[in-house]
């Protein structure tokens, strides 16, 4: 146990242990993107139960790139104070933040980004043939990296201690990257090569905004888990690329929204061996690349943990659900009062979020009533 808890450091970034929050959408911020004082006291929070590193839910680099309802934005410079005092809150309880940035593509939602039209690699139609999403042309591709770009370098002037660049989950990083949802044929679709390249040029664009000493990291689909989706031969590729192009870290992740019980949360994780789905995928990125990585997917016990990062080497261990439940878990785990999440996995928080609520556990909310 005692191996979690140690200090390590991701370039200039020092952390206190190896738990990691992943990020995950609150639903708490302004319509407009910015920052709110429930979306504060969350994050003021997390800080307060020791994590090593916070890693915000998914901010949107630019205006029609917002999916859900109260996504939080780093699209525009007037985001940038309520960002600041996010990161002010967090530092003050000790605790290290970095934010993940995305474009959500063909998943963004018109009724939440002011109407605009939604764009993806592709044109997507729905099942009765009706048109969802256009295709973005090259120009627009060009327009949304520097988007990125103009996030990271937002994300520093804002004082996070890193920037994790979102490919998973289904959003554009990964959609051009799966070749069912990226048919185009040109230079950004066919061959691996091409659907990596939105990727790549993403990357470099951030690491440029935000110099070489700043940490930027990302989180990566490493399979689709559908057919016809990406594979994990070809996602390792990709996690060889970026981390040739100077990458500081990568979270392994998988799954889309058709992937079913295969998808990025998956339920009932009820017995030991049920914990770290992603695992094996992890591992043979840890293996290619030599990068820090970072292990999500159903953690639930740190004798668990401790055991793969003394087998593997898996440096650290991202926390989603168990958080949202518990968000003093890791300082709980340290002190030995506890020796697992009380987290079953149902996924009911996702399905909890009402307007102006934020998500919550929704077994915890439903104890409270009846205490």
């Amino acid at each position: 146990m005692e191996s979690l808890f140690c200090e390590t450091t991701i370039k200039s970034l020092t952390l206190a242990n190896r738990f990691v929050r992943s990020a995950t959408w609150m639903a708490l911020a302004a319509p407009d993107g910015s920052c709110t004082d429930p979306l504060f006291e969350c994050y003021e929070n997390l800080a307060r139960g020791e994590l090593g590193l916070i890693v915000t839910g998914f901010a949107y680099v630019s205006r029609e790139g917002q999916g859900p309802e109260g996504q939080l934005g780093i699209y525009a410079d007037h985001l940038v104070d309520g960002l600041r005092r996010l990161v002010e809150r967090v530092h003050d309880q000790g605790g290290k933040i970095a934010v993940q940035i995305v474009h959500c593509g063909d998943l963004s939602r018109p009724e939440n980004n002011g109407g605009r039209e939604v764009l993806g690699p592709s044109d997507r139609q729905d099942e009765q043939g009706n048109p969802i999403a256009r295709a973005l042309t090259t120009a627009e591709i060009s327009r949304v990296v520097d988007d990125f770009g103009a996030a990271a370098e937002r994300a520093r002037a804002a004082g996070f201690d890193a920037v994790q660049l979102h490919f998973a989950h289904g959003y554009l990083g990964s959609q051009f990257l799966c070749p069912l949802h990226n048919r185009r044929e040109d230079e950004y679709g066919g061959s691996l090569e091409h659907r990596s390249r939105f990727l790549r040029e993403v990357y470099a664009k951030a690491r440029e905004a935000v110099g070489g000493d700043y940490p930027v990291l990302a989180k990566l689909n490493l399979e689709d888990y559908v057919e016809g989706g990406l594979s994990s031969e070809e996602g390792v590729q990709v996690a060889v690329q970026l981390a040739d192009q100077g990458l500081d870290a990568l979270e392994i992740s998988g799954g889309l929204r058709e992937s079913g019980d295969l998808g990025p949360a998956r339920r009932n994780i009820e017995e030991p061996e049920q914990e770290a789905y992603f695992l094996t995928n992890a591992v043979t990125v840890k293996e290619a690349t030599r990068l820090p990585v970072m292990l999500v997917g159903g953690l639930r016990t740190p004798a668990v943990l401790a055991r793969i990062h003394r087998e593997t080497g898996i440096d650290y261990f991202s926390l989603c659900r168990p958080l949202i439940r518990e968000p003093s878990l890791v300082c709980e785990w340290r002190e030995g009062r506890r020796t697992k999440a009380d987290c079953i996995s149902c996924s009911g928080c996702f399905l909890s979020v009402k307007k102006g609520r934020g998500i919550f556990c929704i077994r915890k909310k439903d104890r409270e009533r009846t205490s």
